[in-house]
């Protein structure tokens, strides 16, 4: 009987996903590529032979990076006692992961020395860094790759003399911030690993359970390669799920977690352009105002979910693109959403269009699903894209900078108003409703979020209550920063709410009916 276990923990404000499998004479461990010759999501990836011969695939994560001068797929050296390529991006590739005998050995060898050394080796891959050698934790080659003191999603294999370790970790998101290479590689010693090491990250860092995906932060990505669970043909084997309840008494007083407060998610829809700057017009539209409408549309579809939203401007005002990046930084959103609409010389061009990082891993979920609702509704779809500039960077400002503050941001472009056929639909405040009604729809599934619960009775001991302050000064200065630049005013007898506070604690972040303000000094304001 094969015996293996799943787990869903909480490390480092981070859920972590745990498959440990007993080392077994039935177990086989192999990697594969994705279809040999091109990408696959991960529940799509499996070993043909094995496939064919009755071998059962159990489970699976994600395999290496693919391309750049970084490391190529887990799987790609050396598979099935040949090697199927022997060159690294930059020269001989080197073997560094060899699974033989039943465990995972660390080290460094070329393919032309691989056979001499390891003959009876399953397989030998690369990896970006180790996390554990020997029992210890030993992060080689890490300072390689500077996301390794970063947060994000990660993927880790490791083993002891008993047992195969696959962990994925979440990221990216409120609650879930991911894990560093130290905090990974402490979690993979936590369980008992002799050997781990660190696989692909991000959007691409997945687990699958008998085809079901466990994680929530992979994004359905077609993959290089996965390391893959078969058991033999005949073999019995039993998958405890303890995340589910079904935890024995021992489990239950040896493994406790503590459980983390749940946070509100946050969104910012920012209204492009706006004040001196109209952005795009045709056709008698001018975008400025297109972008406020349905920024404010979406706002108040918005209200009646569990999701504090912030908008950069709800009048005309002039905000510059540091501005608004600023003001993302401070408020640390789950969610970026630049609302604008285009313009074209040749005024045939039409459609929707949504643009998003071009190293990101997940904003192109959101952003195919805002334009299939757009095109359900009868805006043509033009496409989901990335720009880059000379430098190998995000051409678009915004998306530069609210991607730097790791938030997922993306802009929208709803229509093209020198496109008679587009300005139509955008002359109507009606219709523009009905974008905005898509654009939010797609935000409440991918941010999963609830519906408020209906309060009977709303008393100023609520907890939002206690961050109301009215301002006492006759005015009141807001700033982008302690010492930063004006941008907003405030009167006597205002109320505002507070959304945080400067690390000295006497300075307040504050909003106005959801739109920042920016800080002020908690010397001219006293509690509502």
């Amino acid at each position: 009987m094969i015996n293996i276990k799943y787990d869903k923990i909480r490390k480092f404000q981070t859920t972590v996903h745990i498959l440990t499998v007993q080392k077994n004479k039935d177990i086989v461990i192999m990697p594969s590529l994705g279809d040999r010759t091109r990408r696959q999501k991960l529940q799509d990836i499996t070993h043909a032979w094995f496939d064919r011969n009755g071998f059962k695939q159990i489970a699976g994560v994600n395999g290496g990076f693919f391309g750049g001068n970084m490391i190529l797929p887990i799987g790609l050296f050396y598979v099935d006692s040949g090697f199927l390529l022997n060159r690294s991006w930059t020269g001989d590739a080197f073997l560094e992961l060899i699974h033989k005998e039943g465990k995972f050995i660390i080290d460094d060898v070329s393919s032309l020395e691989f056979m001499d050394k390891h003959k009876s080796a399953n397989f030998g891959v690369s990896y970006s860094y180790s996390l554990v050698v020997d029992g210890k934790i030993d992060i080689r080659k890490g300072d390689k790759f500077k996301w390794t003191k970063q947060s994000h999603p990660r993927t880790m294999i490791g083993d002891n003399d008993e047992k195969y370790f696959f962990a994925v970790c979440e990221g990216r998101k409120k609650g879930e911030k991911g894990l560093t290479a130290i905090e990974s590689a402490m979690v993979m010693a936590e369980l008992g690993c002799i050997t781990a090491i660190n696989a692909d990250g991000g959007g691409s860092s997945g687990m699958k359970i008998e085809g079901k995906i466990m994680n929530k932060t992979y994004a359905n990505r077609a993959i290089a390669d996965a390391l893959l669970i078969y058991a033999r043909p005949g073999a019995e084997y039993e998958i405890e799920l303890m995340s589910k309840g079904q935890r024995s008494k021992e489990v239950i007083e040896t493994t406790v977690y503590e459980k983390e407060k749940e946070t509100i998610k946050k969104v910012i829809i920012e209204a492009g352009h706006g004040g001196r700057d109209p952005g795009a017009s045709g056709n008698g539209l001018v975008e400025k105002e297109l972008n406020l409408t349905v920024a404010l549309e979406i706002e108040r579809v918005l209200a009646d979910y569990e999701v504090e939203v912030s908008l950069t401007r709800r009048d005309d005002s002039t905000i510059s693109i540091i501005e608004r990046a600023k003001i993302s930084e401070k408020i640390n959103p789950d969610l970026h959403v630049s609302i604008h609409h285009n313009a074209a010389k040749v005024t045939s061009a039409r459609g929707a269009e949504i643009i998003h990082a071009h190293h990101d891993k997940y904003d192109d979920v959101l952003a195919i699903d805002i334009l299939d609702r757009l095109e359900r509704i009868g805006m043509p779809t033009r496409r989901h894209f990335t720009k880059l500039n000379a430098r190998g960077t995000d051409w678009y400002a915004m998306i530069r900078r609210i991607w730097d503050n790791d938030t997922d941001a993306i802009i929208t472009e709803g229509g093209f108003l020198t496109n008679a056929e587009d300005a139509k639909m955008l002359a109507d405040d009606e219709w523009l409703k009905r974008e905005a009604g898509c654009i939010a729809a797609a935000i409440v599934d991918y941010l999963d979020l609830q519906k408020k619960e209906k309060r009977e009775d709303v008393s100023i001991t609520t907890e939002s209550a206690k961050n109301m302050y009215v301002v006492t000064a006759n005015v009141l200065n807001a700033r982008l920063d302690k010492m930063g630049k004006q941008i907003n005013k405030l009167k006597k007898g205002e109320i505002v709410e507070k959304i945080g506070e400067h690390q000295d604690g006497d300075w307040y972040i504050i909003r106005k009916e959801n739109e920042f303000i920016g800080f002020v000094s908690a010397r001219f304001l006293k509690e509502a």
